[in-house]
């Protein structure tokens, strides 16, 4: 009798639990396991952090030998400094393809094949071939403001950088300094020539104030080419083209501050100046950035195109315009309804043509895996310079 009442029990207390298995006791999973298989788990677990871990660190290692030479860096930081490497300055790998590397090897390392403008400039003609030569395999991404159907990039950019050369002899040859800035400036240290991904425009510095003689040189460079549209502006001269693209000069002016030169874009005198174009498209409070003159003298000739141009010594105009000194990580445009992570310049390095820089301090150009060229790093040209009370710039002197 006890033992069928003990059994009914049982059989009671079995069916409630399968009933109600919420109130029954449970059992963390964990305290089922031996102390073994609990070092065994944690071993584990160790052993795919490491993992994890290394393959992350590989990758990082492997984009940035990959991303472009120059960047980034912080406002006003010497591009160069004493003609040393700047420690933003990525590497590149050795060869990255085997697409004519012994030929552009060899060829594209003298650096007689990329001259210097002086006082002389190349025909429309012959630079169209140059570039025709240089970049015959890649996919050509036609400018976003080249509106004709039956718009021909090579003739374009022949034509623009004839230009170019143009305006660069002719003020030399009246020894009045010119280089490339702000988006040119940053054109040639990116991409050895102009910005591809929208430009619409090349920039230059020109230090000289006389209105007369400087409008006489922009047009008499126009006129042998059949053009004569300038424009004066408060910061300088604008030229309007046929091309894809058009020119702006930007007055500037070296002076004297106590033992210290100094330069600023001071623009046109007949008009408000920079100061205001800048109050205009920049914070009110806003005036022309002062820079040290070493930030541009010596200037240094870089590739833009087919052939070297000056640009300043330093990036510091850039560093301070541009992106907060990021401009060659950030590409495209600034405004804010474009997110950072859709204006990385590693989203295009695929469909135009980006500056790297090897272990040997060479600059490399190439689009994807196809190297264009190989050219010597920039380096300063040291010009004879003196300075001049009389129209307060400093002028090139034979010696």
């Amino acid at each position: 009798m006890y033992g069928t009442s003990l059994y009914s029990i049982e059989q009671a207390a079995l069916v409630l639990k399968m009933v109600t298995p919420s109130l029954a006791p449970r059992r963390h999973p964990w305290t089922s396991l031996s102390s073994y298989t609990l070092i065994l788990l944690v071993v584990v677990g160790s052993i795919s952090c490491l993992i994890y871990s290394t393959a992350w660190i590989v990758m990082h290692h492997q984009y940035q030998a990959t991303r472009p030479s120059y960047g980034p860096m912080n406002k006003m930081t010497s591009f160069y400094k004493n003609n040393e490497q700047h420690p933003g300055l990525a590497k590149s790998k050795d060869p990255i393809s085997n697409h004519d590397t012994e030929e552009l090897t060899s060829a594209n390392m003298d650096d007689k094949r990329f001259p210097c403008i002086d006082k002389e400039s190349p025909s429309a003609t012959e630079i169209q071939q140059l570039l025709m030569n240089e970049r015959r395999h890649l996919k050509i991404t036609k400018p976003k403001n080249a509106n004709n159907a039956d718009y021909d990039y090579f003739k374009d950019m022949g034509l623009l950088y004839e230009l170019v050369y143009a305006f660069v002899a002719e003020f030399q040859s009246n020894n009045i300094p010119i280089f490339l800035v702000f988006g040119s400036h940053i054109g040639a240290r990116r991409h050895h020539g102009i910005i591809p991904l929208g430009d619409k425009d090349v920039d230059f510095a020109i230090f000289g104030l006389d209105n007369t003689q400087n409008k006489a040189i922009i047009r008499k460079v126009l006129h042998d080419r059949g053009l004569d549209t300038i424009k004066d502006t408060n910061f300088g001269y604008h030229v309007s083209t046929k091309l894809s693209h058009y020119f702006d000069f930007w007055l500037f002016e070296q002076h004297k501050k106590g033992e210290k030169e100094e330069v600023q874009c001071v623009g046109n005198q007949d008009d408000k100046g920079c100061a205001d174009w800048y109050q205009r498209f920049h914070k009110p409070e806003r005036q022309p950035p002062i820079f040290p003159s070493n930030n541009w003298f010596p200037p240094r000739y870089q590739m833009f195109g087919t052939h070297k141009v000056p640009i300043p010594n330093t990036s510091g105009d850039i560093d301070i315009h541009y992106s907060g000194g990021h401009w060659n990580t950030y590409c495209g445009d600034q405004k804010k309804n474009h997110p950072n992570s859709e204006r990385l310049c590693s989203n295009f390095y695929g469909d135009y043509p980006f500056v790297f820089i090897k272990n040997d301090m060479t600059e490399e150009l190439r689009q994807g895996s196809i190297i264009l060229h190989q050219s010597p790093i920039a380096a300063p040209i040291h010009n004879t310079y003196v300075y001049s009370k009389k129209n307060n710039r400093k002028a090139p002197v034979s010696v």
